[in-house]
Order: C-alpha cells, then sequence, then structure tokens
C-alpha cells in the first residue's frame, strides 16, 4: 500500500520531492518505493530527468486506473474514523427545511452543543429510499403521505400552506385580487393553487400569469424578491415573515396531507451527537406546530 501511495503523490505532484513533502516521508523513501513497485511490475512507471519526472505511457495507464480505486478506499477510511465519532452527525434533509427550518435556528443549538459536530445535506428523500449503511447517514428528515411513527421515526409537523407575497406587493385586498397577480409555484403547484382557491370558496382563474419553479423554496424566494405570489409552507416562510421579508394577505391554511417525520438511523441513537440533535429538532417541531396552531 505504501508503494502505491508514493507513486500515486509522485504522478500527481510531478516529482518525488512534493510527493515526500505530501507524505511526511523523505524523498529517498518515496524513489525507493516507486522503484520497488517498477521491479514488481518489470516495467518503467516513470522517466527520470534531472529534477523531475514524467510519467510513461505503462505509468499513464496504471495512474488512470488505480486512483479511482484509491478514492474508494480513502473515502471508506474516512467514513470509518467518522462513524466512530460520537460526536459527528451527518444529516440529510429536504432542501427547504435544511435552509429555511434548520438552518434559521441552528446557531443556537451549536452554542448549547459545541462539540457536536453536523454535516448536512439536502435532497429530496423518501425514507424508502435511505439505506443507513450505505448512505452513512444518522438522522435523516424526509416525508411521508402517511403516518409511520415509530421508536426510531418522529413525526414533525404535516405541511400547512399559505399565500406568501412581498410586503411591497400592492393590490392585495380580496383573495381574487390573486386574479391579477403572477402565481409562482413548483412541480404540482398549480393543482395545489387550485386547492387553495377552493379552500378560499373562489373559483380558480381561467387563465393568469405563472412562473413555474424546479424547487418550491426558489418559488418562496421570488415572492421575497416581489416576482409574484406564491404558496409557501408554514414552517418555512415563518421566520421570512417574521423578519417583515414575507407577508401573508390571507388567512386560509391548506393542509395537504403531507407529513414530515424525523428517522434517526436505529444503531446510533445512543451516540451523544445523534441524541442531542434529535432531541433538539423535536422540541423545534413541537414549537412550529404550536405556532401553527395559533395562526
Amino acid at each position: 500500500m505504501n508503494a502505491l501511495k508514493a507513486f500515486d503523490a509522485s504522478a500527481r505532484c510531478g516529482g518525488f520531492t512534493a510527493a515526500a513533502l505530501e507524505l511526511s516521508v523523505s524523498p529517498g523513501a518515496v524513489s525507493r518505493h516507486v522503484s520497488n513497485l517498477e521491479e514488481f511490475f518489470g516495467t518503467q512507471l516513470f522517466e527520470r530527468h534531472h529534477n523531475e519526472i514524467q510519467l510513461t505511457p505503462a505509468g499513464t495507464q496504471y495512474f488512470g486506473r488505480i486512483r479511482p480505486a484509491l478514492d474508494v478506499i480513502e473515502d471508506a477510511s474516512r467514513r470509518i474514523v467518522e462513524s466512530s465519532n460520537p460526536r459527528q452527525v451527518h444529516i440529510i434533509s429536504t432542501t427547504a427545511l435544511g435552509r429555511d427550518w434548520l438552518l434559521p435556528s441552528l446557531s443556537d443549538f451549536m452554542r448549547d452543543n459545541p462539540n457536536v459536530e453536523l454535516d448536512l445535506s439536502t435532497r429530496m428523500a423518501l425514507i424508502e429510499e435511505i439505506n443507513f449503511d450505505l448512505d452513512d447517514m444518522d438522522i435523516v428528515i424526509h416525508y411521508s403521505l402517511n403516518d409511520i411513527s415509530s421508536e426510531h421515526c418522529h413525526f414533525l409537523y404535516e405541511t400547512e400552506l399559505q399565500v406568501v407575497c412581498s410586503p411591497d406587493m400592492p393590490g392585495l385586498e380580496k383573495e381574487s385580487d390573486l386574479y391579477n397577480h403572477t402565481l409562482l409555484y413548483s412541480l404540482h403547484g398549480l393543482t395545489i393553487w387550485r386547492q387553495w382557491f377552493d379552500l378560499a370558496g373562489i373559483e380558480p382563474p381561467t387563465s393568469s400569469h405563472a412562473l413555474k419553479f424546479g424547487d418550491g423554496s426558489l418559488a418562496v424566494q421570488a415572492a421575497i424578491n416581489g416576482l409574484g405570489v406564491a404558496l409557501g409552507e408554514s414552517v418555512c416562510v415563518e421566520n421570512d415573515i417574521k423578519a417583515g421579508r414575507l407577508i401573508s394577505p390571507f388567512p386560509h391554511r391548506l393542509r395537504t396531507g403531507n407529513k414530515f417525520f424525523m428517522t434517526v438511523n436505529p444503531a446510533r441513537t445512543q451516540r451523544t451527537g445523534v441524541r442531542a440533535f434529535s432531541e433538539w429538532v423535536q422540541r423545534q417541531a413541537a414549537e412550529s406546530r404550536k405556532n401553527m396552531s395559533q395562526s
């Protein structure tokens, strides 16, 4: 393995001296490892010139094939080291929840848990799509149309949508005024808009200006920028409304039946960081449910 590391570093760095600095060994040690590898294969991997080396055709081919394998080995080694750290927490969340719900309050968690290291990534996820062993995740925040609460799966909230727009958006005194504004939506958003109009007791517009986005959080950001009117998840627009970046001009709240849950890797529930973050998320969710019930 040391010979492979020496060869790889030499090929990437373009010299034995630079490779030695990266590997924290002597240039002579690097040169010997590479020479041993060449002797094993019976072919030259580098052409040696004064103060420089250059890959031979065989060396170029070999480097191209072992580099991906070394990346896999390094990644696997990193995962073992990180997974053995009880204070490191790997989290997957949807984009909107991660950006608009978790991040605004995350400084509170970090202040109270200064030794916990968080690794947060975002993607739209169904729990059926998550393999805790393969993905090496500790916590997944995901949605489901069904109640899947269990010992390791905690209900967070049911999606509630409300009309939001910039405080500077003119002419929104009554619901039918929406006919004169650009409706912002994502994915199946126009269908959701029709459900909201039904809830408000008025006919959906037969034609209207509309702007489509691939992500609901982009539609909300467009509303903040004054491009139109969006349907935002209550928990995700709460901070923008408090900060005055958005207003909700109408009282109607549309329940979609879509529920969000937090599932904890069953093998890691007792780890210090995982337990602390899981309990904090459940408190945040309880506060959000309380706010929704009072609005």
